[in-house]
């Protein structure tokens, strides 16, 4: 299928900004163009606030998102950006959508960035943040301990995978489902139906850089904590939901790992959306496909987040 016209239109404006390859950057200047591309503001919240919790080694920010109403689960969600770039203020409109949608308490972690924190630095700064969300649901929400979801999109989504294994190894907080916006979830980028794929948006060489950023060491790239989907047991994971994007290089990434739960006997929804590109869901909220999207996820933790 061709590219949605929404998702067209801003691949084609990209293209007339003269948006360079991120390969060709380095980490600081493609962080710093990145953040200067204008956003579009994402929908009013009852609360939005600013902390930091401490990490080994310092402290990062989280931010809160607190919608209109009565919430029903809180959100663990870890942005994209190739564990290189990204920020909790770039994610901020995808956050205010993800939380009125899905009637949840968002908190956006804002993880240390490689390569000046290279792996396992995004995945301990995540647990921790996981940890103490989970320590202080009665803080978050006056309410009562509401139930905890991990979420996140691309390298985020990488990450909450991991978290869900981790959780689950380390004895840590109980999960009622994960939901992972166009994974990845292996280290080994050189199957021959990676090289083949057309990718309008975020290539191949464009991926290696980044797992170059994060990962430089090849045998590394095996560690569960980087290649989810290489864990000895998918087993008693919580219940997931999978996005995929049609025009996706990484799609192939999402779908196996989705099979792999799958076939663990974990509750596992996946759905390849038509005419979309790699995080079109955080690209732009409102576009009409990431509206199902959430809409679809929505409907997806309305079935978990009361267990």
């Amino acid at each position: 299928m061709e590219l949605h016209p929404e998702i067209a239109n801003y691949i084609e404006l990209m293209k007339a900004a003269g948006f360079p390859a991120m390969n060709s950057l380095t980490p600081s200047t493609l962080r710093e163009l990145v953040a200067s591309s204008p956003r579009v503001p994402g929908p009013e919240m009852a609360r939005v606030t600013d902390f930091e919790i401490d990490v080994a080694d310092g402290a990062i920010p989280l931010r809160l998102y607190v919608p209109e109403g009565e919430p029903v689960a809180i959100i663990d969600f870890m942005h994209g950006g190739g564990w290189t770039m990204g920020s909790i203020a770039q994610s901020d409109a995808a956050c205010r959508h993800l939380a009125k949608a899905t009637q949840c308490l968002v908190i956006s972690v804002d993880y240390r960035l490689a390569p000046e924190h290279p792996f396992p630095t995004a995945v301990e700064d995540a647990y921790t943040a996981l940890e103490w969300i989970s320590g202080n649901r009665s803080q978050l929400w006056e309410g009562g301990d509401l139930p905890v979801i991990v979420a996140g999109d691309s390298a985020g989504a990488n990450l909450a995978a991991v978290l869900c294994i981790l959780a689950r190894d380390r004895g840590g907080p109980r999960l009622v489902a994960q939901i992972l916006l166009v994974p990845s979830t292996d280290g080994d980028i050189e199957a021959p139906e990676l090289a083949a794929f057309d990718s309008p948006f975020l290539n191949l060489p464009e991926i290696s850089w980044f797992f170059d950023q994060y990962v430089p060491d090849r045998e590394t790239r095996k560690d569960v904590r980087f290649a989810p989907i290489r864990a000895s047991s998918h087993a008693d994971l919580p219940p997931c939901y999978i996005v995929t994007a049609e025009h996706d290089l990484l799609r192939s990434h999402g779908e196996a790992y989705g099979r792999k739960l799958a076939e663990a006997g974990v509750p596992t929804m996946m759905c390849r959306y038509p005419g979309t590109v790699h995080s079109f869901v955080t690209v732009n909220a409102a576009f009409e496909r990431s509206q199902q999207a959430l809409a679809d996820i929505a409907a997806f933790i309305a079935g978990f987040a009361r267990r």
